[in-house]
């Protein structure tokens, strides 16, 4: 620390005001830390690149005065955003203060991580070289990484050979010409150890002709295969091509399909003919928005997800639609699927996802939706739940919070429910802080009052809020996310050890 240039130490410890970090301190005697003795699991950091200058923010960090004691040699986790300002939401007004330093910090600020296992490395559209050359050596010079994982859009900067056996998770949006399904497939050959594939192909609903099969990229292995267990495609056939790569999925345990018009009849049979239903424990399927709210829930989709043994999560979303009977039936269809889904599957099921975006129609909980959840899926240990979709009305929330101490083995609850931009169009500011107020005492209430079967505090606990200070109740908790509903607010992510 010693050698950390004057510059770089005050900008990352005492970028804020005093009064904000006085604030913070305050907030945070409340779960009976105080700020110098505040332990860091995880670290967020985001650079915002436009001409020559840099901005970093690093999350939370300047909440605090980090070197003022050695509160990172516990930090096992960083993500790092690198994007463009001018497709950024971090240049946002609200998203302020942040703090002007040039590439240094990588070289100074990642070395201090001695005991990092775990890097998320996010690339946004044209990232400069330069962060990439100064980034991965000071990764390659730390004892114990364990896991890296990769997301690119459009640029994409491959690590040094001597890191790739630690790069787990690999996650592409790209414009697939040949070009880039060569460079993909050259950098997959020589990174064996990838569990987790994303490919995205954005453009293959837009230009038909761009559409390229998953064999494209991952065909011409010869008998070198990829181990992997977590799939996830958009814009691509995985049925095409499929003798030439279905042998890297033999250990397929989640699969996210973004089903489409064109996916062709026999996908799912193939799937099961192949034994993926045997293996699969992670299931979504996410439709084109070409579709009616009920089409992917096609018979042969239904006999797939009818035949999965070792069903862990589930993840359904339905496509909007304009018609009034088009949602009507999706609605009726979404409830009959998770009542006779959940009572088949309910007592494998340990992560459920009972949400409604914006563009889905049926996955709406209600009452009768968490009853059945309660009683089918009594070994839960991660919910979440949109609490508020219908109508807007916060009158969702105390059904949903009174079934959650029924959850024995819960520890990880995600609440999204009041989303201000649906009330700011028709009520007033008073009414949005009165729904507030009513759900920050409904969780306070239903919080304090847990008493699990083993007793263990909530690892995760994700608000949905515009308050900076709901600490108050979260006593214990190991890890704290809040959305600030701020428009193109990232979440913060807090993490206590």
């Amino acid at each position: 620390m010693k050698n950390i240039p004057p510059e770089i130490y005050y900008a990352i410890g005492k970028e804020l005001p005093n009064k904000d970090r006085k604030k913070m301190r305050a907030t945070c005697k409340f779960i009976n830390h105080a700020v110098e003795s505040l332990v860091f699991s995880s670290i967020c950091m985001a650079y915002c690149f436009f001409g020559d200058m840099v901005h970093i923010r690093p999350g939370y960090l300047g909440y605090f005065d980090p070197f003022n004691g050695d509160i990172f040699r516990h930090v096992q986790k960083i993500k790092i955003i690198a994007v463009q300002q001018s497709t950024s939401p971090l240049s946002f007004p609200y998203f302020g203060p942040f703090i002007e330093l040039d590439r240094a910090i990588l070289k100074y600020f990642i070395p201090l991580l001695q005991n990092l296992r775990d890097i998320s490395i996010v690339m946004e559209h044209k990232v400069p070289a330069w962060f990439f050359e100064a980034l991965y050596p000071s990764l390659s010079s730390l004892p114990h990484i364990e896991t890296i994982i990769l997301r690119a859009k459009n640029e994409f900067y491959p690590p040094p050979c001597s890191l790739r056996p630690y790069v787990h998770a690999v996650v592409l949006t790209r414009t697939w010409d040949d070009a880039a399904c060569v460079s993909t497939r050259s950098f997959l050959q020589t990174t064996p150890a990838v569990k987790t594939l994303r490919l995205e192909n954005g453009d293959a609903l837009v230009h038909l002709d761009s559409r390229r099969s998953v064999g494209d990229i991952l065909g011409g292995f010869g008998d070198h295969h990829l181990g992997i267990e977590n799939l996830d495609t958009s814009g691509f056939d995985l049925l095409e091509d499929w003798p030439s790569i279905k042998n890297h999925f033999r250990h397929l345990g989640s699969l996210v399909i973004h089903d489409n018009l064109d996916t062709p009849t026999g996908f799912w049979t193939c799937f099961m003919k192949e034994g993926a239903h045997r293996t699969i424990r992670q299931f979504s399927v996410k439709p084109d928005p070409r579709l009616t709210p009920h089409a992917c829930l096609s018979p042969e989709l239904w006999d797939f997800l009818w035949a999965l043994e070792k069903l862990e999560f589930i993840q359904i979303c339905v496509a909007f639609s304009n018609s009034a009977e088009e949602r009507e039936m999706g609605e009726s269809q979404g409830n009959e699927f998770y009542e006779k889904f959940l009572k088949k599957h309910g007592s494998t099921m340990k992560y459920l996802h009972l949400t409604a975006p914006m563009e889905c129609s049926w996955s709406i909980t209600s009452p009768g939706h968490l009853e059945l959840l309660v009683a089918a899926c009594p070994k839960l240990v991660g919910l979440t739940v949109f609490t508020s979709h219908v109508g807007g009305e916060t009158d969702m929330i105390v059904p949903v919070l009174d079934q959650i101490p029924s959850l024995p083995y819960l520890k990880n609850l995600d609440l999204s429910g009041v989303i201000p931009s649906l009330y700011r169009t028709e009520q007033e500011r008073f009414d949005i802080n009165a729904c507030y107020r009513e759900k920050e005492e409904a969780l306070k209430e239903v919080i304090l009052g847990y008493k699990p079967m083993d007793p263990k505090v909530f690892e995760g606990l994700v608000i949905n809020s515009e308050k900076s200070c709901v600490f108050e109740f979260l006593e214990g908790a190991q890890g704290f996310t809040c959305n600030f509903g701020i428009p193109h607010f990232v979440r913060t992510e807090l993490h206590f050890g």
